[in-house]
């Protein structure tokens, strides 16, 4: 609640001014809670952690600020001598606690039951670590979702890895519109297929001067001219021809099935994601699964990340002498350009009711990331209204084993340490408008109105 939900829910009930005060102090403990912090970073934060706690005695009577409070002077110094505080914090005592009370069988010798299981967990950590790989211990724990498989059957990139499923498979044909956007996001996805693509432009290209990503796209979609043809028909005559090219890319050449597979739910690079219809029809679902974000080119070449959710589930199947199946998600996209972020605080926001021009619906499973949507609560300003706050789910495991590399000269980009989507620093600005901000008796009164009537 502190770290994520504490911008989102006061967000428009206060004062833009004591708003932002609020969304520094949930930055503070996202970038103070990672899993992974950076030295570099831990440094800055303990240089402006004191000018956060000034402002919060702008807002707060002189009685709010008890030890507690004031603790979080120290914090980022704790980090920096200790390492991630989950290590240190109370809560992974809490939860041991319990695991130790499991333990005991004989209430009347308490102490000898807890020594006894400690001594032969400690037993079984030891010897399982001589196991071999492939029998599930503590060190290699079975996985929270299904694994991912890899599949020697093609050598092609896109259909190496596969994803899992426990839905029931339901058959549709997809559309002429559908079908032609598929494949041609397959052959344009598959590093195989690069050099055909500049051959395609090469050859059809007959202006002057090079070609712009917009006309290129154009060309592989619908062709150069009003009856040439588009890349997936151009590469399909090729691949009858051409005696080098290898027989699993003549296999994807010659088109998908137009019967595919749809399932609800998937797992995948360590996600369970699931359709938007599916999650609307279970209201009381306790995990929004249906999120998702890949990263791409923009109009200017540039990384830029897509967000959306998805639509359909569906398993392209082709057809030959080795069985091809590929697993894409048909997402609604939001535009890209309505996506915005404030790096001051770590949040990223996007308009819900954009849409993504054009019609590229598709995406392979395992170039998706999830992600999870937290609509503004007060409803009463317009720019809030039409956005949601975007954060990213980190896969569930282990935190990677430390190198040899973490240990020499400067540390790691802040980028790795730190969690994905907190590239912005945590750098604070003084405000001079919180002397004039609401009273503490008038946050009050907002708040319990707030919590009575809505927004």
């Amino acid at each position: 609640m502190m770290e994520r939900l504490m911008p989102v829910m006061f967000r428009g009930y206060f004062l833009d001014q004591i708003w932002q005060v609020l969304a520094e102090l949930s930055f503070f403990y996202r970038k103070l809670c990672a899993k992974e912090i950076d030295l570099t970073e831990i440094k800055t934060m303990e240089q402006e952690v004191p000018i956060l706690l000034c402002k919060l005695e702008k807002i707060f009577p002189p009685g709010f600020f008890v030890p507690m409070v004031h603790l979080i002077l120290h914090l980022p110094y704790e980090a920096r001598m200790g390492g991630p505080v989950q290590y240190r914090w109370s809560y992974r005592m809490e939860r041991q606690q319990k695991v130790i009370k499991g333990k005991v069988k004989n209430h009347a010798r308490v102490e000898g039951c807890i020594v006894q299981s400690e001594i032969l967990d400690e037993l079984s950590f030891y010897t399982s670590g001589y196991f071999p790989d492939h029998v599930p211990t503590v060190h290699n724990p079975i996985p929270r979702y299904n694994p991912e498989v890899l599949s020697n059957d093609c050598e092609l990139s896109l259909f190496s890895t596969k994803g899992d499923t426990t839905s029931r498979g339901y058959t549709r044909h997809l559309k002429s519109d559908e079908w032609s956007a598929a494949m041609l996001y397959v052959l344009t996805k598959l590093p195989e297929v690069d050099d055909y693509v500049r051959d395609f432009i090469e050859q059809e290209w007959t202006r002057n001067g090079e070609p712009s990503k917009k006309q290129k796209e154009n060309m592989l979609r619908k062709g150069a001219k009003k009856n040439s043809p588009n890349f997936v028909t151009w590469f399909r005559s090729l691949s009858l021809r051409d005696m080098c090219m290898s027989d699993d890319l003549k296999q994807v050449a010659a088109g998908c099935h137009t019967r595919v597979k749809t399932y609800n739910t998937y797992y995948v690079n360590g996600f369970r994601f699931r359709t938007d219809k599916y999650e609307k029809e279970r209201p009381n679902a306790a995990t929004i699964n249906s999120g998702l974000v890949t990263v791409g080119q923009g109009e200017n070449d540039e990384t830029t990340e897509y967000y959306g959710y998805i639509k359909e589930i569906i398993e392209l199947s082709f057809d030959g002498i080795k069985p091809l199946n590929l697993v894409m998600f048909n997402c609604h996209w939001f535009h890209p350009n309505r996506v915005r972020y404030t790096s001051r605080y770590g949040l990223v926001e996007v308009e819900h009711e954009s849409v993504l021009p054009g019609y590229e619906p598709f995406v392979v499973t395992q170039q998706a990331t999830q992600v999870y949507y937290i609509p503004y609560p007060c409803k009463s300003v317009r720019d809030l209204a039409k956005r949601w706050v975007v954060y990213k789910v980190r896969q569930p495991g282990k935190l990677p084993a430390p190198s040899d590399q973490d240990y020499e000269g400067a540390p790691v980009s802040v980028e790795f340490f730190q969690e994905d989507g907190l590239e912005g620093n945590f750098v604070m600005i003084w405000g001079k408008d919180l002397m004039t901000c609401l009273t503490l008796k008038e946050m009050l009164r907002r708040l319990l109105t707030m919590m009575t009537y809505g927004c």
